[in-house]
């Protein structure tokens, strides 16, 4: 987990180093252990202006480690956390337990799927939900 963060983190500042990148324009989105990672990244990252995370939870590693202890930090940024109603991996209690350390703004959304099986309209809902605090028109 410390170095996934870490290798995210030395991402964005490559990144950033490229003309046409507008580093005031970034966004988190995650999937599964992206999500579980991308909660830890954003939480110590100040740049990620908005995140949306699908089928992730906290309480599931070890304490010094778990997206709990950082994800609070990610406020006033807002969040959506997208979690699966038939979730086999990712316990809908984990999935709550993120949502309860994640500060404010922040929403949470249930999509009828299962953990290998959610429907597109939530990826749709990631990137209609990034698109505002990322300055996006809707044709982008």
């Amino acid at each position: 987990m410390r170095q996934a963060v870490i290798d995210l983190r030395r991402a964005l500042d490559a990144a950033e180093a490229f003309p046409g990148v507008d580093a005031g324009r970034v966004g988190y989105a995650g999937f599964s252990l992206g999500s579980i990672i991308g909660a830890t990244f954003c939480g110590v990252d100040l740049r990620p202006r908005a995140a949306a995370l699908a089928l992730g939870g906290g309480g599931l590693g070890p304490p010094e480690t778990d997206p709990l202890r950082h994800l609070g930090r990610f406020s006033p940024r807002p969040l959506l956390l997208i979690g699966a109603a038939r979730d086999q991996t990712i316990p809908r209690s984990a999935t709550e337990a993120l949502f309860a350390a994640a500060g404010e703004p922040k929403q949470l959304v249930w999509f009828d799927g299962s953990h290998h099986a959610l429907p597109g309209k939530a990826l749709k809902a990631m990137w209609l939900f990034l698109r505002a605090p990322l300055g996006l028109a809707q044709d982008e």
